[in-house]
């Protein structure tokens, strides 16, 4: 084979890779479909489709490339509940600032933290909030913000995102997720994700092949549905996202990651547990989690491991752009388009705070169970005091706590039973002397 074509056919291999996917040195892999384990029937029957809110549906896209990123494992602290927390100026100090190209095909570009501040695309504001935004109408691909967890994580925790505002608006995709490397072998959790301007969330799981979750409203109980890229999911509660959400006041996700399951709540402004705010959370308090994906037979907990976390903002691409009025090229220009800088004036994340916990198991303990144990104690003391007083009282006589005078007020006794007892033991003393000496005088 000439010199020259094995260069141009490793030329055209090193290209593919910039959309196909690629080993760690750059080289093209080529799989094939029928042999894939992730294109395995569907033991449910039905279609691999990802369900949207107003009826549309999401499409079989190309691999989800999740770039793996370093990071080190998250210790967790054994004598305390809350374990990390990101608000505040000290928000940005949890996140690194992702700046590599999309890999689900936005317009976008993700900033660094320099250039964010720069176009005032990241600050805190007045009441402790930080808010994200995006530069629309720049006739350019937007830019926004990702941020990823500078620690990575695995079961054994309870992640917690209080949000005053989500972003919203046409070719809109923000997303609140964690995923882990060597995507998907290691698992992608979906907490908050939505498009445009529905109203409400999904809640999706995306595995290797081996995990189905055949829980009621899951769209497809296999969780590597389409190679993953659909996965098993379903919707979050009513105005658990967009424009609803927003007018709400927002409110708070927790996720609780354990070893027999993930368990997802959102709470509405003005209905978040107490126990979250007093940094003590008790989710046997909170009801029954909206979305819970069991592990088990059907799907191992090894499924999921060391996950970073996410927050972004994402522009048309392989959801938004699909679903648009048009399509992808209609959502790119709609975006780009410093006409509708307006219409997409809701386009910001803006959020109180990011928290991590241990869960109950650990050995911190929730207020709820010290209040128990403080009111058994106190139960404990009372009925201690009672038996003490009616021990007394049988040892006393039902006068013993008093006297009367001859004023008819009552006075305190001067003797206690102690002393009473010590007299009559004297006074048997007195008494065997006494026969002891008649005794010795009949002798």
């Amino acid at each position: 084979m000439p010199l020259l074509f094995i260069v141009q056919l490793l030329a055209v291999a090193a290209a593919s890779c910039i959309d196909s996917e690629c080993d760690g040195h750059g080289m093209l892999q080529v799989h094939m479909d029928n042999h894939s384990d992730g294109n395995r029937p569907d033991e449910s029957g039905k279609a691999d489709t990802k369900a949207s809110v107003n009826g549309s549906t999401r499409p079989h896209f190309g691999r989800k490339f999740t770039p793996n990123v370093w990071a080190p494992k998250f210790e967790a602290s054994a004598d305390k509940q809350l374990q990390l927390e990101c608000r505040g100026e000290g928000f940005v100090n949890c996140w690194t600032f992702f700046t590599a190209a999309d890999p689900t095909h936005g317009y976008v570009e993700y900033v660094s933290q320099e250039e964010a501040t720069e176009l005032n695309l990241f600050k805190v504001q007045e009441n402790g909030a930080v808010w994200m935004g995006s530069l629309v109408g720049q006739n350019q691909p937007v830019k926004v913000i990702r941020l990823q967890s500078q620690m990575r994580f695995s079961e054994g925790h309870i992640f917690v995102i209080d949000i005053q505002h989500m972003p919203t608006g046409s070719g809109t995709w923000p997303a609140w997720w964690s995923y882990g490397p060597n995507w998907p072998n290691n698992g992608e959790i979906d907490i908050i994700e939505t498009v445009n301007v529905e109203d409400v969330v999904q809640q999706t799981l995306h595995t290797s092949y081996g995990c189905f979750m055949n829980i009621p409203h899951i769209f497809n109980p296999n969780c590597n549905s389409e190679d993953a890229h659909n996965g098993c999911g379903l919707n979050g509660p009513p105005n658990s996202g967009g424009p609803a959400f927003n007018k709400g006041g927002g409110g708070v996700f927790a996720t609780k990651w354990t070893s027999t399951g993930i368990q997802m709540w959102m709470f509405p402004r003005g209905k978040i547990p107490a126990d979250l705010a007093e940094d003590e959370p008790d989710s046997s308090t909170w009801g029954t989690p909206w979305a819970f994906f069991p592990f088990g037979a059907n799907c191992p907990s090894t499924h999921f491991n060391d996950h970073v976390l996410v927050i972004n903002l994402d522009f048309c691409g392989d959801w938004a752009g699909s679903v648009f009025p048009g399509g992808e090229k209609a959502c790119e220009a709609f975006v780009t388009d410093p006409a509708n800088i307006d219409k997409l004036q809701e386009a910001y994340w803006s959020i109180n705070y990011v928290k991590v916990f241990a869960p109950e198991s650990s050995k911190s303990i929730t207020k709820s169970s010290k209040e128990k144990v403080l009111q058994k104690g106190e139960k404990m003391k009372e009925v201690k005091k009672e038996k003490l007083a009616r021990r007394e009282k049988i040892i006393n006589g039902p006068d013993a706590s008093t006297k009367s005078s001859g004023s008819g007020n009552p006075q305190p006794v001067q003797k206690s039973s102690k002393e009473k007892v010590l007299q009559k033991g004297e006074k048997m003393k007195k008494l065997k002397k006494e026969r002891l000496a008649r005794r010795e005088k009949i002798i």
